[in-house]
This record gives C-alpha cells, sequence and structure tokens, in this order.
C-alpha cells in the first residue's frame, strides 16, 4: 500500500514539477538550497538529501545552467563552494511550493483533519524513530 501512495503521489508531483521545467530531484535541491537563507555546500545538500555526492553535483549542475541557482567560493573555505538560490529559481520554488502545497491538500482531503493529524503523527514516528532509551523512559 506504501508503494502505491508512493507511485501515486510522485505521478501527481512529476507532473506539476514538469510545468515549471524540473524534476523532482531538482525541486528538492531547490527547497533544500533555500532553509534559513544561508548557502549551503554541495556536501552538506547531499548529505540533506541522502545521496552521494556526484548525484547532487549533477543536480546542481543543471540546475545552475539553468539559472536557479548559483556557486560561489566560501570565503573562509576556498574550496568549499556555496550553493544559493537566484532569484528566478526563488521564484520557480515559490510556484513549485503552491503547487505540491494543493498536491498535498488534495490528496489527503479524504481524511478527517483528525485523521490527518495521526496520519502524520504515525508517520513521523515511521521516519524518525524514538532511539531506544529515550523510547524505554517513557
Amino acid at each position: 500500500m506504501i508503494k502505491q501512495l508512493e507511485r501515486a503521489s510522485y505521478q501527481l508531483l512529476d507532473e506539476a514539477l514538469r510545468r515549471h521545467g524540473l524534476t523532482p530531484s531538482q525541486y528538492m535541491v531547490l527547497s533544500l538550497s533555500h532553509g534559513r537563507g544561508e548557502a549551503r555546500s554541495s556536501a552538506e545538500l547531499a548529505r540533506r538529501a541522502r545521496m552521494s555526492a556526484q548525484a547532487m553535483n549533477e543536480l546542481i549542475a543543471a540546475l545552475e545552467a539553468k539559472n536557479l541557482i548559483q556557486r560561489a567560493e566560501d570565503p573562509e573555505h576556498r574550496r568549499i563552494l556555496r550553493v544559493r538560490l537566484t532569484r528566478q529559481g526563488a521564484g520557480v520554488l515559490r510556484l513549485c511550493e503552491a503547487e505540491v502545497d494543493a498536491i498535498e491538500e488534495n490528496f489527503f482531503a479524504a481524511l478527517s483533519p483528525g485523521e490527518n493529524a495521526l496520519l502524520r503523527e504515525l508517520l513521523g514516528k515511521i521516519l524518525h524513530p524514538m532511539p531506544a532509551d529515550q523510547a524505554a523512559a517513557d
């Protein structure tokens, strides 16, 4: 059942993002690059996305070619390149986020607000399990 949900949600996400010239992976990089307004290194983005540095660099290069992100040397560590959204990238991200929010809202429309909250809580437990020592204390 989880795989069916994944396929259905991925298809909707893919269709929406393609209208903006992005893949889901590229959208994820834009979203991760936007956080807290500070530029992140490609290595940090790769860790956050749970992908290899090489795969992340390929995504970054594609987004840079579309002028959605830019890379700049870190002033303290010249070997580190920091990734930041361009103005155009921030605009595309805003459009995509609005569509992704609408997809999510429609996807969960069959649930009551209480069911939705419970589902999110349960999925959060699966995605971020409590450490065994903390669970034993509860």
